[in-house]
């Protein structure tokens, strides 16, 4: 049996609660993404910060995306 351990607290935000939208991106620019993210039935404090976890091949980056009261983007 595997044992897991949370100290932090976190929780994982599934797939039905945010939804993600890639953007075309213009001649040679970088990939990117809108999400749009709906907490309200998890209950969580506003003051929790939000991060999106993109991954591609290999890769992974995280993005600051606000607060759970505040969530917004990342200035480009």
């Amino acid at each position: 049996m595997i044992r897991e351990f949370n100290y932090t607290r976190r929780q994982r935000i599934t797939a039905r609660h945010i939804q993600i939208e890639m953007v075309e991106p213009e001649a040679g620019g970088p990939l990117s993404f809108d999400a749009t993210i709906r907490l309200e039935e998890l209950q969580l404090p506003p003051e929790a910060r939000l991060e999106i976890e993109a991954s591609r091949d290999r890769q992974a980056v995280r993005f600051s995306w606000g607060t759970v009261g505040n969530p917004t983007p990342p200035l480009e």
